[in-house]
């Protein structure tokens, strides 16, 4: 059998990091493979050149390493040499007597282009992620914006429409009235039943506009107070569509309440049951309020069929009103969801103490 010896040279000459030795006089005195194809401008017998020549590409580094010799610390730094990025590392050796004689020094070279390169390329990706996260912002940003305008401008349509209905439409169906109990005394007997079925129509229609007067420019905000006319809307709806609402309201929700955040929270309730009605087929809902010490909680569940809001939240101009509406306030809107399992809308809203604590 072959007697194999690995020797200590064996092993240095095959080490992916470079290294060169250097005595106290800065003469060369070994180096391996790896750092002779490290560096450039390297003499063709580099042992016993001074290190100013082995190093001639690299004329910094000698003055550097003699910097950090005199302070005997170890020095760092990083070149480009050879396709290659190199981390630099010197380090001065000392004997252990008590005056620490200076023996000579090493000098490592690793191989780091590869390391280099993936840091580059996570810096890259890092600048890419965050520019793609601003440019998200501002676009989010600017749709808040024009959420908001929307919001205002759908309130702004709303007063106008309701005070057309009450002043011009009003009117007019109040003077058909008047016409038509002016033409009962003039018709013959035959006609009665006639005008009295048109006297009912219109009573009808002029109801409906009332009803649809209020929703659109709900009066009792400021006359009765929120809690009431959450109540009033509630069971309006139910009375009006036959779906079964609860309404459960704990605590003073009324105090430190803005007339913003009673108009936003009324609007969103408004808006989520007319949602229910349209697209959850559900058999029952329910509307809880709840006062905290600084905030208002407030929650729409149903339990209808339910649906992705992934593929719903984002497209539907009403949930996006809910939630500028309450983002305005520096509220948080939350909608959650599963196919067959109904939909739970959830709002928390800071109250007007909380909001000027904050601010101070």
């Amino acid at each position: 059998m072959t007697n194999l010896t690995v020797t200590l040279a064996d092993i240095t000459e095959r080490l992916p990091t470079g290294y060169l030795i250097f005595d106290r006089q800065f003469m060369l005195t070994d180096i391996n493979r790896s750092a002779e194809s490290f560096l450039e401008q390297l003499p063709d017998e580099p042992i016993g050149q001074h290190i100013s020549i082995v190093l001639a590409a690299y004329p910094t580094l000698p003055v550097l390493f003699q910097r950090s010799l005199l302070v005997q610390q170890t020095f760092v730094a990083d070149v480009q040499t050879n396709g290659h990025m190199l981390e630099v590392t010197y380090q001065p050796i000392f004997a252990n007597d008590e005056a620490r004689t200076y023996r000579g020094s090493i000098v490592f070279l690793h191989d780091v282009t590869q390391r280099k390169n993936s840091e580059r390329t996570i810096s890259q990706l890092a600048m890419e992620k965050n520019r793609l996260l601003a440019q998200r912002e501002q676009q989010n940003g600017r749709l808040r914006y024009l959420s908001g305008r929307l919001v205002d401008l759908q309130e702004r349509e709303r007063k106008h429409i309701a005070r057309e209905i009450h002043d011009e439409t009003g009117q007019t169906l109040s003077a058909l009235l008047v016409g038509l109990h002016l033409l009962k005394d003039e018709a013959q007997q035959g006609d009665f039943q006639r005008i009295a079925q048109l006297k009912q129509q219109v009573d009808e229609i002029m109801l409906r506009l009332h009803q649809l007067a209020v929703e659109l420019l709900p009066p009792s905000l400021d006359k009765i107070g929120f809690a009431d006319s959450l109540r009033q809307l509630v069971a309006q709806f139910s009375q009006r569509t036959s779906l079964p609402v609860e309404l459960n309201i704990f605590g003073d929700v009324v105090t430190d309440m803005t007339p913003k955040m009673a108009l936003a929270l009324y609007r969103i309730v408004q808006e989520a049951l007319n949602n229910v009605l349209r697209h959850a087929s559900a058999t029952s809902a329910e509307v809880l309020l709840k006062r905290h010490v600084n905030t208002i909680t407030l929650s729409i569940e149903d339990n209808g069929c339910g649906f992705d809001p992934a593929h719903i939240e984002g497209r539907r101009l009403g949930v996006l009103g809910m939630r500028t509406r309450i983002e305005e306030l520096g509220g948080t809107f939350q909608l959650a969801s599963e196919i067959g399992h109904g939909t739970t809308i959830t709002i928390e809203c800071p109250l007007a103490n909380n909001q000027d604590a904050s601010e101070k």
